[in-house]
């Protein structure tokens, strides 16, 4: 461990040193000082700071992630080229631990220059006293309604006699495809009222704020009113809060509750929602599993921002250990080039997996048996590179936190062990076998 730590020290000062480190330093100091005055979101405190969380930081991270793959493999084939690394082979270290070593020197780099950015940021907000606002500086856990599992929702379309008559085996199985893809996203129209339930782990207590978080969409002005109840404390009759909906703006409306009396132990919240609107006005389209969410205070905004920027830098680790594999086997242009490729592969291929409606193919739209090859081919590339990046890109760290939305600890573990543990370990044990196999320069 103690050769290991070496390597990383020795590969940290050779990092700082260069003029790369001073360039990166000052883009990232002068992104996260100077983009957030010139941001103006919305015109409110909560629109502002949101402002602050995504894009300064969107854009840091962007630059680091590119530079990533661009200084590990720096670190690795820059040795080769200069022939220093062909002195480790007479040395008793071996080759994991150097590539170990290089890639947490380049952490070191990456996680001060992240930090940095996560400090203004942070900076920027307090100074402007938006860190006291219970609606920015309070993160919250999310509680969607309770609802049946989407499996479930589809099993159940596709026992229906209706379907089943008119379906047969290969059609079944690409509506089952379809609906899974879709039914997240599916929506329902609000002509007169309807009912959620929601059971969280524990209900708010006595004076406690919480919110509710309605994305409501119509095309003309339209109301809706809205009536969240739970048991009353000494167990008889209901206590209900009502508040009124009346502006649809696209990132939703984040009502702030309060209920005065303590909760039982258990028991669940419901909400009515009516649509209130003139007879002559369009109805009311929501989506269950996506526009109706109850927040629970769940940590402070700099505990938030701490999660986020773990997340952000397993990203980064991620990156950096393709660099440095990559740096052990190619020359630095083809190790750059072939790292920044896996990065567009692995973001579009998520892109794609993730909107579906792609993959919406009817049979008749596949034309020759060359046709359906390519288009199998790609869609099981495409599915599997996404499934591979799928923990890189899975948490979603800075619109979380420009929400206002607590990162689950399940996420940010998984983000740690995935990309700082897992496959680290897997590149380095296969490439520096290669590496200690390569014939290297004199």
């Amino acid at each position: 461990m103690i050769k290991v730590l070496s390597m990383a020290v020795l590969s940290f000062r050779e990092n700082v040193r260069s003029k790369v480190a001073l360039s990166l330093f000052l883009i990232v100091a002068s992104v996260a000082a100077f983009l957030p005055l010139a941001l103006v979101g919305d015109g409110s405190e909560p629109g502002v700071a949101r402002m602050i969380l995504l894009y300064p930081l969107a854009a840091t991270f962007g630059i680091l992630a590119f530079a990533s793959p661009w200084i590990a493999s720096a670190a690795v084939a820059g040795g080769v080229r200069r022939r220093t690394l062909q002195l480790a082979r007479v040395k008793p270290i071996r080759m994991w631990q150097l590539l170990l070593g290089k890639w947490l020197g380049v952490m070191l780099l990456l996680g001060s220059l992240l930090a940095v950015a996560f400090v203004i940021s942070w900076a920027h907000i307090a100074l402007r006293g938006m860190d006291k606002d219970s609606a920015i500086g309070v993160a919250k856990e999310l509680v969607g309604p309770d609802l049946p599992p989407v499996e479930e929702q589809v099993e159940r379309i596709l026992a229906s006699a209706e379907v089943s008559e008119n379906l047969d085996p290969a059609g079944r199985r690409r509506l089952r495809a379809t609906l899974l893809r879709r039914a997240p996203n599916a929506a329902i129209t609000l002509h007169g009222s309807t009912t959620f339930a929601f059971r969280p782990r524990r209900l708010p207590a006595a004076g406690e704020r919480f919110w509710l978080r309605a994305k409501l969409i119509s095309d003309a002005p339209s109301s809706a009113s809205c009536s969240l109840s739970r048991p009353a404390a000494n167990g008889s009759g209901e206590e209900s809060l009502a508040f009124v909906v009346d502006d649809f703006p696209p990132q939703g409306v984040d009502a702030p509750l309060r209920f005065d009396s303590a909760p039982l132990l258990d028991g669940e919240l419901r909400l009515d929602i009516s649509n209130t609107s003139p007879k002559d006005a369009p109805a009311i389209v929501l989506q269950p599993r996506r526009g109706i969410v109850l927040l629970l205070a769940a940590g402070s905004l700099p505990a938030n921002m701490v999660r986020a920027y773990l997340v952000l830098l397993s990203v980064l680790a991620l990156l950096s250990a393709f660099g440095v594999a990559l740096g052990a086997v190619f020359s630095l242009p083809v190790a750059v080039f072939a790292a920044i490729c896996a990065v567009i592969s692995a973001v579009s291929s998520d892109w794609v997996v993730r909107d579906g409606y792609v993959f919406d193919v009817e049979p008749g739209e596949i034309h020759g048996p060359v046709h359906r090859v390519e288009y199998h081919a790609s869609l099981a590339v495409t599915s599997a590179i996404a499934f591979v990046s799928r923990n890189a890109l899975d948490a979603d760290p800075l619109s979380r936190l420009s929400a206002s939305e607590w990162i689950p600890s399940r996420d940010l573990a998984k983000a740690l062990l995935s990309n700082c543990v897992a496959i680290p370990a897997v590149l380095f044990a296969v490439f520096s076998l290669i590496l200690s196999r390569r014939e290297l320069p004199e």
